[in-house]
């Protein structure tokens, strides 16, 4: 590859414009590119546009995945670059040549006030300066405890998914660039509000940063150091405070590394991951990886996984085979980074992990290197991989389907070990379900139920899912039903409402999840060909149904799958073709998506319904 595509690449990804090349080249060429593979080509074009090396290997993998595709293209992206691609001589060829990194359109504007948003180099983040002087920072992370008040204002909006706070600036991470366009201007506002600005006091009566830099001072002097947030008066402070690679703040870690309190051995670890010291850290990590605590071999991983450096692929490859699945996932996302090329043999022993996630990320990684072995079970598409997860019972008539589905669903929630997290079905089919349901023995006092989706109605509208519920004798039993929050903005409530469903989990995972199935193939309001297909890090979304001209707002398949059991009920003649299509393992309509991704499923059926399987 000649070194003026390189440079065009390079521009492209400091310029931000990937979405935009992305775009373009997707209308024309990447249309037919199956779920599957959709994370292969996405890793591909990560590299294409960015630094890293783009290579002969790369090429070959690229044009056997998009195949052909009967023609060629030419575009002029907004920096000047000249995209084009198409069949060459019989084979898929990107190029791009041209054009000059420049700042994203969103720093453009002209931003007034104390604060200016800056751009760094990860275009997620973007940096606030506060105008104080620089000092050590604190990095927290969505899920962590003890926060200080203002960092969990932040952590109030579901797409913000790091904070760094220094005496000088503030660095805000969400979950994909493309949202800060939206989010700038109340980041900025709440971030205005909460800290310290070029010598005012912050409004809040939490210490201001650079207190806390000045009590950690203090604490180092006098060997007090804690892990957790302390009020205005406390002159122990946080672990994330300290200097890794300052010999008085270190000594500190390493014994906060033995305490017996994992979550300060968790926080010394997180802190010694920023040292410039990498035999430091190095250290450090290879001692965490057999430590007792979870929560501390999860933030090990994700150190040596962001470090992205050779010598972390050791214990990147020696998690693969720990007890917890996120762990095997972001040990698998981690190798993915630094080339998983030189450790196939471990990836490939994930290829049958009990967790789909974990499943995907190593088929993916498989595909990167091109020896994803044939007769994989698990490879897609086949999405329904051994289907030994699967439990289909058919019963003579609509009625008994509905009784054995309410009796399923009992069992399960009856069986939680804490309050346990209903979603629930909307539609006509599962009315009789409820009914019956509501006569059983469950104490519904202790049951949070929730919508698996809902259209864009009032409540009180008779297309309304809440409202049916509400009709059922369900819906009278006494059971906690989170109804949805409505103002003008379907994506602002599936925002608020993905809020709520998670703190009503409490950490845990939904119990039951009910659902049925459109003619279509579409579950919940997960419809064929719906931007909510491609939802990642989102439990709930609104998401715009172009054959209904309507929103609906929906569970996604990251939140099915972390349910503990689905079951769907399906009845009558007219959905018999489409059964057998999604139970066929080959098919990748949602319903059948959301039966792959799931733990347990059980799939209730009547006998016409089942009429088209090959029993």
């Amino acid at each position: 590859m000649d070194a003026d595509q390189d440079s065009s690449r390079q521009a492209i990804a400091a310029s931000n414009l990937t979405a935009e090349a992305v775009n373009a080249l997707s209308s024309d060429a990447y249309g037919d590119i199956s779920f599957d593979e959709l994370p292969v080509l996405k890793n591909l074009l990560k590299v294409f546009f960015s630094d890293q090396p783009w290579t002969a290997h790369h090429e070959t993998q690229l044009a056997a995945l998009v195949g052909d595709v009967g023609g060629y293209w030419t575009h002029t992206l907004s920096n000047g670059a000249t995209l084009q691609h198409g069949m060459v001589d019989g084979r898929y060829l990107l190029s791009i040549s041209g054009g000059e990194a420049e700042q994203h359109g969103l720093f453009n504007r002209l931003f007034t006030g104390p604060i200016v948003p800056e751009a760094t180099p990860n275009p997620r983040h973007i940096r606030f300066p506060l105008g104080g002087a620089p000092g050590p920072s604190v990095f927290y992370q969505r899920g962590d405890e003890d926060l200080d008040p203002r960092i969990e204002r932040l952590f109030e909006d579901p797409e913000v998914t790091d904070v760094l706070v220094a005496p000088d600036f503030v660095a805000v991470g969400l979950t994909r660039a493309e949202l800060w366009e939206s989010s700038i201007d109340r980041l900025l506002e709440e971030v205005t509000t909460a800290f310290q600005v070029r010598g005012e006091a912050p409004e809040s009566d939490a210490p201001t940063r650079d207190e806390l830099v000045s009590a950690n001072d203090a604490s180092i002097a006098s060997g007090r150091v804690s892990s957790g947030s302390k009020s205005a008066g406390d002159a122990s402070v946080d672990l994330h405070l300290l200097d890794p690679d300052e010999d008085s703040s270190r000594s500190i870690l390493l014994a906060a590394l033995d305490d017996d309190d994992p979550r300060r051995r968790r926080l010394a670890l997180a802190t010694v991951g920023n040292s410039v010291d990498q035999a430091f850290v190095r250290q450090t990590l290879s001692k965490a990886w057999v430590d007792r605590s979870r929560i501390v071999r999860r933030t090990a991983v994700d150190v040596a996984a962001d470090n992205a450096s050779e010598w972390v692929r050791p214990l990147l490859e020696r998690a693969l085979d720990d007890d917890d699945a996120w762990i095997r996932w972001k040990a698998l996302r981690g190798l993915v980074d630094i080339g998983p090329e030189a450790s196939i043999d471990p990836i490939k022993a994930r290829d049958n992990d009990p967790d789909f996630r974990v499943r995907l990320e190593a088929h993916t990684a498989l595909r990167i290197t091109d020896t994803s072995p044939v007769d994989s079970p698990n490879r897609v598409p086949n999405m329904l991989n051994t289907m030994d997860h699967v439990n289909i019972q058919i019963a003579p008539d609509p009625e008994t389907a509905s009784a054995r589905a309410a009796a399923a669903i009992a069992d399960s929630l009856i069986g939680s070990a804490r309050d346990p997290l209903f979603g629930l079905a909307g539609g006509s089919t599962p009315r009789r379900t409820y009914e019956i349901l509501a006569e059983l023995d469950v104490d519904w006092s202790r049951v949070i139920g929730f919508l698996g989706d809902e259209r864009w109605v009032p409540h009180d509208h008779p297309e309304s899912n809440l409202a049916m519920i509400k009709t059922t004798a369900l819906g009278r039993s006494g059971m906690h039903l989170l109804g949805i929050e409505y103002g003008d903005d379907p994506a602002a409530a599936a925002a608020a409402y993905e809020t709520e469903l998670r703190a009503a989990a409490d950490q845990a995972n939904p119990a039951v999840l009910f659902l049925g199935m459109g003619d279509d193939g579409h579950t919940a309001s997960l419809f064929p060909g719906t931007a909510a297909l491609t939802s990642s890090g989102r439990d709930y979304v609104a998401n715009w149904v172009e054959e209904k001209q309507t929103w609906r707002l929906t569970a996604t398949f990251d939140l099915i799958a972390r349910v503990e059991h689905v079951m769907f009920l399906v009845t009558g003649t007219a959905k018999a073709d489409r059964v057998a299509e999604v139970l066929s393992g080959s098919s990748e309509l949602p319903a059948a998506r959301a039966t792959a991704v799931a733990r347990q499923v059980t799939w209730f059926l009547d006998e016409a319904a089942a009429s088209r399987l090959d029993h």
